[in-house]
């Protein structure tokens, strides 16, 4: 009997290559979904930061536009926490507390919905302003929600 050599490969050999072949797939396709998870999740917590800012720039203007004096009885007249959703052109438009203070910004295509409250103390010479906004983490876990922040203090020229 004479054995020809064949050229190929066995069962074996090409099911183990495919067993290989999927795990690394499923491994790149795993890190690739965390990299745009993370990327959407830097992205939200950017403009969550630039609604934080946005909302000091307003606390400044507001200062800049009605003066210390005027600022303050506006101010103190409010609730302690007041709704800075679209930000208007007056402060008093601010001043009524509303029921739902959220509202949806698209990030990358998902709409997110975000949260903007300004909280503060004040005191004859400073107006302390903490503007917070905060939104949900991800949409199917409505209980993780994420914040950030700017504080603001602001005194009479």
């Amino acid at each position: 009997m004479i054995y020809q050599k064949k050229s190929g490969f066995s069962l074996i050999e090409v099911l183990l290559a495919t067993a290989v072949l999927s795990t690394v797939l499923i491994g790149l396709a795993m890190l690739l979904s965390y990299t745009i998870q993370s990327d959407t999740q830097a992205r939200t917590k950017v403009t969550a930061t630039d609604l934080a800012q946005a909302g000091s720039d307003f606390f400044r203007q507001e200062r800049s536009k009605l003066g210390f004096n005027r600022l303050y009885l506006l101010l103190s007249e409010a609730e302690n926490t007041i709704c800075l959703n679209e930000i208007s052109q007056s402060l008093e438009d601010h001043i009524e507390p509303e029921a739902n203070c959220y509202y949806d910004i698209e990030v990358e295509g998902i709409a997110v919905g975000f949260q903007r409250t300004a909280s503060m103390s004040l005191s004859e010479d400073l107006i302390d302003i903490e503007i917070e906004v905060s939104w949900l983490l991800d949409q199917n876990e409505p209980t993780r929600v994420s914040s950030v922040s700017s504080r603001l203090q602001l005194r009479p020229n």
